[in-house]
């Protein structure tokens, strides 16, 4: 089973995340900035989704997510922020799906199954078709 990046500067958002995660049965691993971010991508190859917070203090979540795109166009990634939905499409227009996070868990679990039966995009010279 592929590994959740959960990706927040919030401690407490991060482990109510993980904990949630890992009772249903996924792997998660934790980022709180730009740098951990990095350090998992390169750690961490069997990261099939990140739940990506879009407000952190070194760097804002577009840019986190047109890295991970580069690092790898298969790797699926739900914003989640208090941010309201349209906002949020806003500043990431092509993630897998948007979270807003006083929707509850459940929810987030419902999406984060979703996000993770979807086909496997297909890769051919770094770029998803």
């Amino acid at each position: 089973m592929r590994k959740i990046l959960v990706v927040d500067d919030d401690k407490q958002t991060r482990r109510i995340y993980r904990r949630v995660l890992e009772i249903e049965g996924y792997p998660t691993a934790e980022a709180e900035d730009w740098e951990a971010v990095t350090d998992a991508l390169l750690d961490h190859p069997d990261i099939g989704l990140i739940l990506l917070d879009i407000h952190m203090p070194d760097a804002s979540g577009d840019v986190v997510y047109r890295v991970t795109r580069l690092h790898d166009p298969r790797i699926r990634v739900i914003v989640s922020s208090v941010y309201p939905l349209d906002e949020q499409k806003r500043l990431i227009l092509k993630a897998d799906d948007y979270f807003d996070k006083s929707e509850g868990t459940g929810l987030l679990v419902r999406k984060v199954r979703e996000a993770l039966s979807l086909p496997t995009p297909v890769v051919a010279s770094g770029v998803t078709e």
